[in-house]
């Protein structure tokens, strides 16, 4: 008996360090709040975590400061490591510099003026900066040749320990142009011959944030216009570098929302459930610099059209760009100030809440964001300012440059024919048309869908996990 069981318990040791010496290790990357929503806050998590049960793969998250908390909960599974990288060092130099510069978009040209107009930058580094880019911008040799500089960069020290600690198989970065925490991991990566399987976190990033510093093997993207970017501007070979576009996972939500009544909706939110709701969504004074005018210029608007008896501004403040308690006390505008893209509202999710306050607006109103996109999946009549509040804001830093230097935006207005309003009085008007008419038309939604949010029937998050999965078992 006792040989018997000496034999199975070695049987057993050794059937373990078979399993151990087979187990992929896959690092993902969750830096941004607004990757949790985006991604893991979806169904992709749990499809994801159960095929790295079942194939037997470690998975380490690489998470912030700021992503820790939720992640942590999220993610419990026996192969699962939570790994906070705290203050990720950053590499400043003149390679950098000139990446930064090395994409010839409309947004590039924006981001160097608002620089300069805002003291960061000197009227000769803007000038030479932008002769670069006129220069040298639309050539592909010349973006590979600074990709081939920056892949051979001093590694950032704390990448270096990370990969030593943990040799992870596979990378995951879910945000490739978060050049502070994701790049110097996927530096690391290639510099080790490690195969990287990487995304951007949002539409505007191939088009915004220079150029992309390191090239995945293989890149996911949430949609067409995305596609477009990486091979227009990024100098991508879609030969060399497979791109799948397998949508937005949060987008599933979009699918089958999960409204909240409009009745309790409004008793939580504080709105009158017998009037008609505007909905304002903001973007922040970072880049609208004078939104925080808007609350008074919608009370003025709501007075002078006599929809006080009728209607009521919700202003969905932006999570990041909170406004000052003053404007609570306008009579035809009710502010909601969410925490945080991933924090609860109220007994529901910020998420819920979002989608709610969409699906029962009668008007959505926005200025160069994303918001414009999410009411017109859902249905909503759209309608984007091109004014600066009150006040008179240096073209550089105006609402209407949205229009001409957003390369993105220029691109959704283009799509989806929103109507923008250039004044006060064409908001008014707007406003009284777009509750006349309801609904967004069909043809838009499709078009919009069909450009920047495929695979709106649902399961983005699914398709993710699933192309995921196809590419990590490729790897050997």
């Amino acid at each position: 008996m006792g040989g018997l069981s000496h034999k199975s318990e070695y049987s057993s040791m050794s059937l373990r360090v078979r399993l151990l010496s087979t187990m992929k290790t896959v690092a993902i990357t969750v830096g941004e709040d607004i990757i949790v929503r985006n991604i893991l806050q979806t169904e992709f998590l749990a499809l994801f975590l159960d095929y790295a049960r079942k194939e037997n793969w470690k998975v380490i998250f690489i998470v912030s400061e700021k992503t820790e908390m939720v992640v942590r909960s999220h993610a419990r599974h026996a192969n699962v490591i939570v790994y906070r990288r705290d203050n990720p060092s950053k590499i400043e130099n003149i390679i950098m510099t000139l990446a930064r510069s090395a994409i010839d978009t409309h947004t590039n040209l924006w981001s160097k003026m608002r620089s300069y107009k805002r003291g960061d930058s000197s009227y000769v580094a803007t000038v030479l900066k932008r002769i670069h880019t006129a220069l040298l911008g639309d050539f592909s040799w010349y973006k590979r040749l600074l990709r081939f500089l920056i892949e051979r960069l001093p590694s950032d020290r704390r990448a270096h320990e990370l990969f030593d600690q943990y040799n992870p198989d596979i990378f995951v970065p879910l945000s490739l142009t978060s050049y502070d925490f994701d790049v110097p991991l996927a530096r690391e990566a290639e510099k080790r011959k490690i195969p990287i399987l990487g995304m951007v976190r949002s539409w505007d990033n191939l088009s915004s944030h220079g150029l992309l510093h390191i090239v995945p093997d293989v890149f996911f993207l949430q949609n067409a216009f995305l596609k477009e970017m990486a091979l227009l501007h990024q100098a991508l070979d879609e030969r060399k570098v497979p791109i799948h576009i397998v949508g937005l996972p949060h987008y599933d939500a979009y699918m089958r929302p999960r409204a909240i009544p409009r009745e309790k909706l409004c008793t939580l939110l504080g709105l009158d459930s017998s009037k008609k709701i505007i909905l304002y969504g903001a973007m922040g004074s970072f880049l609208f610099k004078h939104e925080h005018d808007m609350p008074r210029i919608l009370d003025r608007v709501i007075e002078h059209t006599r929809l006080s008896e009728t209607a009521q501004v919700l202003y969905r403040a932006h999570p990041k760009f909170i406004l000052k308690d003053e404007f609570a006390t306008l009579p035809n505008v009710i502010l909601s100030t969410p925490t945080s893209y991933t924090a609860k509202e109220h007994e529901y999710t910020s998420e819920d809440v979002l989608i709610s306050t969409i699906v029962h607006a009668d008007v959505v109103i926005t200025c160069g964001s994303t918001f414009a996109i999410d009411a017109i999946i859902l249905g909503r009549p759209v309608i984007c300012i091109s004014f600066d509040g009150e006040q008179t804001a240096d073209y550089w830093e105006s609402a209407a440059r949205f229009y001409d230097l957003y390369t993105h935006y220029e691109a959704f207005i283009e799509t989806s024919k929103t109507p923008v309003a250039k004044n006060e009085k064409e908001l008014a008007q707007m406003i009284l048309n777009g509750i006349k008419r309801g609904n967004c038309d069909r043809q838009t939604r499709e078009a919009v869908i069909r450009r920047f949010a495929p695979w709106y029937e649902g399961g983005s998050a699914k398709r993710l996990a699933d192309s995921l999965r196809k590419e990590i078992l490729k790897i050997s």
